[in-house]
């Protein structure tokens, strides 16, 4: 079994255990034998890298803070979908990375919180039987990664995305700071050599 948490609260789902490749792309070794996201490494700068990866799609439901109990029953809603609560009872095949989006408002309004999983390329997208899940599909583009370890909480990855912006701007790059994810490609229960991830998107 492979567990993820945050904040020190355990979400559970399946393993899968073989190294995949898709469409002659190899994931690299982070994402720890599952199918992810692919790239092209466009420059690796001393704390973080400019990627660009091709279009990927996710399935997502939106959370209304980003407390443990909130954390936990939308990963679980997620898990159970693509264990086959959809329309077809169709399981889809797991795949890495776990992601919590933030969505920042410019208008006084408030932030908006999304948790999700990544769905692998050419996987049919059955109707879920929880009307809160839908896909989402983030396009081809460049974003900015800073890749960090350390016990995988909230307060984690707010920090890092808040030097990955520091870092952003003392390059001078153009980015959308409306839109950030912290990923997961751990289990929590790791403690050593783990790979976390923060995405910022280029303007």
């Amino acid at each position: 079994m492979r567990t993820f948490f945050t904040e020190g609260t355990v979400f559970v789902c399946s393993i899968l255990v073989c190294l995949q490749t898709v469409n002659g792309w190899t994931p690299p070794s982070f994402c720890r034998g599952y199918v992810c996201p692919e790239y092209r490494l466009v420059h690796a700068y001393e704390n973080f890298e400019e990627r660009f990866y091709n279009t990927s799609h996710w399935a997502i439901t939106e959370i209304e803070d980003t407390d443990t109990g909130t954390l936990i029953a939308a990963y679980n809603k997620l898990d159970a979908y693509i264990n086959g609560a959809n329309e077809l009872s169709q399981k889809i095949p797991p795949a890495n990375p776990v992601a919590v989006t933030i969505l920042k408002s410019d208008s006084g309004e408030e932030d908006r919180y999304f948790v999700s999983l990544y769905v692998p390329p050419d996987t049919s997208f059955p109707k879920p039987t929880d009307s809160t899940i839908e896909e989402f599909t983030i396009p081809a583009g460049t974003i900015f990664v800073r890749v960090f370890g350390g016990r995988p909480s909230v307060s984690n990855w707010l920090d890092n995305l808040e030097k990955l912006e520091e870092d952003l701007q003392s390059a001078e790059k153009q980015y959308n700071p409306l839109r950030q994810m912290a990923l997961d490609y751990d289990s929590p229960l790791k403690l050593f050599y783990r790979h976390d991830e923060v995405w910022i998107s280029e303007a």
